[in-house]
C-alpha cells in the first residue's frame, strides 16, 4: 500500500510538472550551460576552485550541470526533467523519513503529498537553476534517515552514510550548513532513547563532515564571508520585512495570475489543515517513538523548520520585489523556501501521526493537496509560456547574430544589442554575453566575441587561453577606495567584469543591432553616423 500510494503521488506530480518541459532556459541557466560547454575537466573547475562569481562553491550541483550538458547539450526538456527526478526522489525520501519517525503510513503519505505539491516546493523546481536547493535537501533527507537508523541499530555503515550525506549536502548549497548543524545537535540532545555512545559518535561524525566542507569551501573562495553580509541581525530583519511585504501580495494577486493563485490557494488550505489538526486532534498518542516521545520529535521538526526558514529569509528579501504575480516572480521567490517546505511537511506529518483519527486527517490533507496539484499545473504552464514569449526569441536570435558576425570576422568581434530591455524583458541584458555563448552553434569563434547591451556586460565568459579584445570598457568599482573587480580564471574559463562606456562609437569594429519586437535589425550605420544616440547606463534592475 505504501509503495502504491507513493507511485500514485509521483504520477500526479509528473502530470502537474510536465507542461514546463516545453519551456526555455532563462537567466542563470545560461551561466551553467556556458561553463559546462567550456570546461573540459570538471574536477579542476568545480572541485578545486570556485565558479561563476567568487561567492559560490557548489561542486556537486555544477558537476551535475556539466554531466547533463554533456549528455543532453541544449535540450531544455531533459534538463528540466532532472529537477523533476530529483524532487520525486526527495518526496520518496521524505515519506520514508516520516514513516521511520512515526511508523504510520498515512502520516508519511500525507507529508509526502504536501511536500510534492506545496506551492513553495513545486514552484521551486520549475527553474532548472534551482537544482542546488533540491540537491541539498536530498542529501539532508539522507542524513536524517541515516541518523535514525544508526541511533536504532548502531551499524557502522549507517554512521558513515550519515556523515557522507552531510558532506554532500554542504557541497551542494550553503543552506545545508546550518540545517546539518541543527541536525547534529538534535541527535545529541533530543534522541535520548538511544545510547549516549551512539549519540556522541553520530554528533562527532556529522560535525567532522560539516567542518571538512567548511574548511574546503573557505580554501576555495577568495571572499568566503561576502555572501553572508556580516550583520546577521540586519539580515534577519530584512528577511522578516520581505515576508511582511510578500504575503499581502500573494493574496492580492490571487485572482490576477495562475502562479500566485496557486500560492494563495496552497497557503490557505495548508493553514486550515494545520490549524484543524493542531486544535482538534493533537496530541492523542503517547507511546514512545524512534526519536523519543512525540513531543521531542515535534520539537526537532520545529527547530529544523525555524533554522531553514531563518537561513533563507535574508536571501529572499533581495528578490521580494519580483513577487509581482507573474510566473518568473513566483518561481524566483519560491526557490528560497524549498528546504523550509520539506521541514514543514515533516512537521505536519508528525502532527498527523499523533492525531486521534490519523487516516481521516491524512485523507483530508491528501484531498486538499490534489486540489493544489491541479492548480499548480497552471504555474508550470505559465512559466513555460513566459520563457517562450519573453526570453527564447531574443536569446536564440542574438546567438544566431553573433554566430554570423563571428564567422565573418577576422579578429575578436564586438556586438552590441540595443532595446533588449523592452516588453517587460530586463533579463537579456543581465546575461547578454553568457546567453549567447551558451547557445552558440559556433563556439570556436563566438567565444572570442564581446557581447554587450546598453547597460552592464556583467560577465564576460570565454576560454582563458583566447585573447580578448581590450575595447576600453570601464571596470566595476567594488569599494570606496576605487578598487576594481578583478578578472577570475578557473578551469580554462575567464570572467571579466566591465560596464558599458558612454560613447559607444569608440568600440572598435562594433556591430550594433536593435530589437524591434520580433527580430534584431542591423543599425550599425545609424549609430556610427550619430543618427541614433545610444543611452548607456550602469547595472541595475
Amino acid at each position: 500500500m505504501f509503495r502504491a500510494l507513493l507511485l500514485l503521488l509521483l504520477a500526479v506530480l509528473c502530470w502537474c510538472f510536465w507542461p514546463v518541459t516545453s519551456g526555455a532556459f532563462v537567466i542563470d541557466d545560461y551561466v551553467f550551460l556556458a561553463q559546462s560547454r567550456m570546461v573540459d575537466a570538471p574536477w579542476a573547475a568545480f572541485w578545486s576552485n570556485h565558479f561563476y562569481e567568487p561567492l559560490y562553491f557548489r561542486p556537486i550541483g555544477v558537476t551535475l550541470w556539466w554531466i547533463a550538458t554533456r549528455l543532453f547539450d541544449l535540450n531544455y526538456a531533459a534538463h528540466s526533467v532532472i529537477n523533476l527526478i530529483l524532487h520525486s526522489v526527495n518526496v520518496v525520501l521524505l515519506a520514508i523519513l516520516v514513516r521511520a519517525l512515526t511508523e504510520r503510513v498515512a502520516a508519511a503519505i500525507s507529508a509526502a503529498a504536501l511536500f510534492a505539491f506545496l506551492p513553495f516546493s513545486f514552484a521551486a523546481i520549475l527553474w532548472p537553476s534551482n537544482r542546488f536547493d533540491v540537491l541539498a535537501v536530498l542529501f539532508l533527507l539522507l542524513t536524517a534517515i541515516g541518523c535514525i537508523r544508526f541511533l536504532r541499530n548502531g551499524h557502522p555503515l549507517t554512521w558513515l552514510a550519515a556523515g557522507g550525506a552531510t558532506l554532500a549536502a554542504c557541497l551542494s548549497k550553503e543552506l545545508a550548513f546550518p540545517i546539518a548543524t541543527a541536525t547534529a545537535f538534535l541527535c545529541l540532545f533530543v534522541a535520548i532513547h538511544a545510547p549516549w555512545q551512539r549519540r556522541v559518535g553520530l554528533f562527532a561524525m556529522l560535525g567532522g563532515a560539516i567542518t571538512l566542507a567548511f574548511v574546503w569551501r573557505h580554501a576555495m573562495l577568495p571572499m568566503p564571508y561576502a555572501a553572508a553580509g556580516g550583520d546577521i541581525l540586519a539580515m534577519l530583519s530584512r528577511g522578516a520585512a520581505a515576508w511582511s511585504d510578500a504575503l499581502p501580495k500573494m493574496f492580492s494577486h490571487a485572482t490576477n495570475g495562475a502562479s500566485l493563485a496557486a500560492f494563495a490557494l496552497g497557503t490557505a488550505l495548508l493553514a486550515a489543515v494545520f490549524a484543524a489538526a493542531t486544535a482538534i486532534f493533537f496530541p492523542r498518542r503517547t507511546r514512545h517513538q524512534a526519536s523519543g516521545s512525540p513531543t521531542r520529535a515535534l520539537f526537532g521538526a520545529v527547530i529544523i523548520l525555524a533554522v531553514s526558514a531563518l537561513t533563507q529569509w535574508p536571501l529572499a528579501s533581495n528578490f521580494a520585489p519580483m513577487l509581482d504575480g507573474g510566473a518568473l516572480g513566483t518561481t524566483t521567490y519560491a526557490r528560497f523556501f524549498y528546504a523550509p517546505a520539506a521541514a514543514l511537511a515533516i512537521l505536519i506529518g508528525l502532527i498527523v501521526a499523533n492525531a486521534r483519527l490519523v487516516r481521516s486527517v491524512a485523507t483530508l490533507i491528501v484531498l486538499c493537496v490534489m486540489m493544489i496539484g491541479i492548480q499548480t499545473r497552471t504555474t508550470a504552464e505559465a512559466f513555460a509560456r513566459w520563457t517562450q514569449a519573453r526570453i527564447e526569441p531574443i536569446s536564440v536570435a542574438a546567438a544566431r547574430i553573433v554566430d554570423t558576425v563571428s564567422r565573418d570576422s577576422t579578429s575578436p568581434c564586438v556586438v552590441v544589442f540595443l532595446d533588449t530591455q523592452v516588453n517587460n524583458n530586463p533579463w537579456f541584458r543581465m546575461f547578454s554575453d553568457v546567453t549567447v555563448k551558451a547557445l552558440t552553434a559556433r563556439p570556436e569563434t563566438t567565444w572570442r566575441c564581446a557581447v554587450l547591451s546598453e547597460s552592464t556586460p556583467w560577465i564576460f565568459i570565454s576560454p582563458a587561453n583566447q585573447a580578448l579584445a581590450e575595447i576600453g570598457l570601464t571596470p566595476i568599482v567594488i569599494d570606496a577606495k576605487g578598487a576594481v573587480q578583478p578578472d577570475y580564471e578557473w578551469g580554462g574559463v575567464r570572467y571579466r567584469y566591465r560596464t558599458m562606456i558612454s560613447d559607444v562609437k569608440r568600440l572598435p569594429n562594433a556591430k550594433f543591432f536593435r530589437w524591434n519586437g520580433t527580430a534584431f535589425v542591423d543599425v550599425s550605420d545609424d549609430v556610427l553616423s550619430g543618427r541614433r544616440i545610444v543611452q548607456t547606463h550602469g547595472w541595475g534592475f
